[in-house]
């Protein structure tokens, strides 16, 4: 695979979660491969947003390792809308802002793609 390097700034907001850690702000903490998806994004409470099998996830750090909210999608960041909770009779609302992703390729020259 070609040398590639990328940052992703991306802010999520979540409300609506009926664990409240789960509420709040989330920012971008971690992107390691450019061939798949491996963001992981924390809150100041404890929230992690992260992708696995076809899913955008969300859990607590306290929390077993089954997501509390979850939904179906391969978006290269958590997708807006209704995420559904795992009892499947709850929701909570994800919101994305504008992101900026920095494309190094090769290392030495760089490019800024706004989605």
């Amino acid at each position: 695979m070609a040398d590639c390097h990328a940052l992703s700034c991306a802010e999520v907001t979540v409300c609506g979660a009926n664990v409240e850690a789960c509420n709040g702000v989330y920012h971008d903490k971690e992107f390691s491969d450019c061939s798949t998806y491996n963001h992981i994004y924390e809150n100041n409470s404890g929230g992690i947003i992260y992708f696995a099998d076809g899913q955008w996830r969300l859990k607590t750090q306290k929390s077993s390792s089954d997501p509390l909210y979850a939904i179906d999608s391969d978006a290269a960041v958590p997708p807006i809308g209704k995420w559904r909770n795992q009892d499947g009779i709850g929701y909570c609302n994800v919101e994305v802002a504008p992101l900026a992703i920095v494309m190094q390729h090769p290392p030495d020259a760089s490019f800024i793609l706004f989605v």
